[in-house]
This record gives structure tokens, C-alpha cells and sequence, in this order.
């Protein structure tokens, strides 16, 4: 159902412009028009889910970018002698934003990630970053959302993932542990190892869909108008 050779594979990275006063993120010739992040929790422990975390860009056109997926490590929150929030999976968190300038993040609060907000809200506080930060239950099944939000742009071509996701340095191309659970993945399985699918799924279904530009050159034709004119028609003359 999910067949990642679907998947547009790219490799380079957005830039931040700035043009006529204002900001333009940039990815290749395609211009960014939105960017969501999502995270969903875990506390990392044996047989629990990873905690993960997707970013997705989003152009114009439609097209959808998976440009990062990556799983936190450690305690949600790491505090030094003071007291102050200094790492943890927050903190990892914390650098994907700053690098990307990421203005909002999702989080699943399911389970552990009731906390977890509460606890990225202080180490944004702490590095000074700002950034939204928007809680969502989910009560649907993992895998209708993933199907759901992945199957449509994955078989329509709107699906891109850059190759840090899919390559292995040392396994070459697709041969990573993401691309392997893309192939294996069954919705007819409940217990299986989508932890990456189910953020992605999030973080494109948090963003608005967009038709896309319409690429012919040509101006727009306005259609012929069959309709009888029945309204009153006045004119204003000057002679007698």
C-alpha cells in the first residue's frame, strides 16, 4: 500500500532569502510556503514506540518534502544545577527548530506526550526561541491516519524525501531502516514498526492542501455566455 519508490527522492537544502523587505525560503527553484514539524512522544524505553519527529515543506504547487525524520534520544527534559532545562529530547528538539526556523510544532499527547509540552514550552523559554507549540489528541486508528494522509500524495507524485532519510552512508541508496518499514508496512497489522509513518502522517495533515499553480502560460479564456440578456438597457443622448 505504501510502495516508497513512489517517493521523489532530492537532496538540497532550503535557504532563507531576503527580497523587497521580506523573507522567501527557497528549495532549489521551488518556493516554501509552508513548513510543520511533528512530534510524537516517547520515553525511549524497551518495547516502547520511538520517539519521533517529522519535518515537512510544503511549496505552491502542492508538493509535500519529508526533509528530516528524527528519533529523540533520552529523557524528554535534561536540567542542569540550577535548574534550568538544558537538554533532553527537548533540547534535541529545540536545534531542529532554530536550524529551520520552524514557527510551530505539533505534538501528539497521547500517552506520555500529555507532558511533553509543558516541558518543550521551557526549554523554548530557555533558549529564547520562539515558537508555537499545539497539542493534539489522536482517537483514530495509527493506521487509517497514516493511510489516510500518505497513500494520496504518495501515488499522485506529491510525495518528496530527501536522501538523508532514505540512503544508509554505509548500506547505499534505500537501505535505510525508514525506507525497510515503508516496504513492510501492512495495514492489516496493528503491532508493527510505523512510528516514522505516523509522524509524517501528522505533519502533512497539518498542513492545508494546496491545488498547485496552473503551469500553462496562457492567460485564462472567460467562457462563451449563452445566457439571453433580459435586463434594461438605457442610453444617454444629445440631440433633440
Amino acid at each position: 500500500r505504501l510502495d516508497p519508490s513512489f517517493m521523489i527522492p532530492y537532496e538540497c537544502e532550503p535557504v532563507l532569502r531576503r527580497a523587497n523587505g521580506q523573507f522567501v525560503m527557497m528549495l532549489g527553484e521551488r518556493q516554501i510556503v509552508g513548513i510543520t514539524l511533528q512530534w510524537d512522544p516517547s520515553s525511549g524505553k524497551t518495547k516502547s514506540d520511538i520517539s519521533s519527529t517529522a519535518l515537512v515543506l510544503h511549496d505552491d504547487f502542492g508538493n509535500k518534502y519529508w526533509h528530516r525524520s528524527l528519533n529523540l534520544v533520552g529523557p524528554v527534559v535534561e536540567h542542569n544545577e540550577s535548574g534550568h532545562i538544558n537538554g533532553g529530547q527537548g533540547g534535541q528538539l529545540c536545534d531542529l527548530l532554530e536550524q529551520f526556523h520552524v514557527p510551530r510544532v505539533t505534538i501528539e499527547t497521547n500517552g506520555i506526550g500529555g507532558f511533553a509540552p509543558a516541558s518543550l514550552k521551557g526549554a523554548l523559554k530557555a533558549r529564547k526561541i520562539r515558537c508555537g507549540v499545539t497539542e493534539k489528541h489522536n482517537t483514530k486508528p495509527k493506521n487509517k491516519r497514516i493511510l489516510d494522509a500518505l497513500e494520496g500524495p504518495l501515488l499522485s507524485g506529491l510525495l518528496w524525501v530527501h536522501t538523508s532519510i532514505i540512503d544508509k552512508p554505509e548500506g547505499g541508496e534505500n537501505n535505510s531502516a525508514v525506507y525497510k518499514k515503508f516496504s513492510a508496512f501492512n495495514p492489516a497489522i496493528t503491532e508493527q514498526e510505523d512510528d516514522e509513518m505516523d509522524s509524517l502522517a501528522g505533519a502533512i495533515t497539518d498542513q492545508p492542501e494546496r491545488v498547485g499553480k496552473i503551469h500553462s502560460q496562457n492567460e485564462q479564456r472567460e467562457g462563451v455566455n449563452w445566457r439571453n440578456k433580459s435586463s434594461v438597457t438605457s442610453c444617454a443622448t444629445d440631440f433633440d
